[in-house]
């Protein structure tokens, strides 16, 4: 699903941002490469007739964004919503629910790949939550 919305995403782009994306051979944006395309949000407004979405990198300003490997999607016009896309190209929603039952397994395997409050949100905030969790007792660990 996830490969099918980024092809729909890639498909509605106006040609010159295809271009940009072709060149470097990338599937999301840069500031650097949204710069070299536009100088301001109505200049980016105006590149297409048809309404269109990106997704770009924001600039690693802090360890947390780093960390969070997040992208920030950016619409053609200020009244679209990504939602609105979804149910146009009839993409369902997809959401996982993990049972209670096996949530502690389930935060052992991420704490085995590194993925901790430590990691996601560094400084104290992050550190005092991962602390929290690991000396709190609890029925299953």
């Amino acid at each position: 699903m996830c490969k099918y919305l980024l092809e729909l995403v890639l498909k509605q782009f106006p040609k010159k941002m295809r271009d940009c994306l072709d060149n470097e051979g990338g599937n999301v944006f840069t500031l650097e490469m949204l710069e070299s395309l536009v100088k301001d949000l109505d200049e980016f407004d105006l590149m297409s007739k048809e309404e269109f979405f990106i997704f770009y990198e924001p600039p690693s300003t802090d360890a947390r964004i780093v960390n969070q490997h997040a992208l920030f999607s950016v619409a053609s016009g200020a009244h679209l919503l990504l939602d609105d896309l979804l149910e146009k190209h009839a993409i369902e929603n997809l959401a996982i629910v993990i049972p209670k039952e096996i949530k502690w397994e389930v935060r052992n395997k991420l704490d085995q790949s590194n993925i901790t409050e430590r990691v996601l949100f560094p400084g104290l905030d992050g550190l005092s939550a991962w602390l929290k969790r690991h000396y709190s007792p609890t029925l299953q660990k």
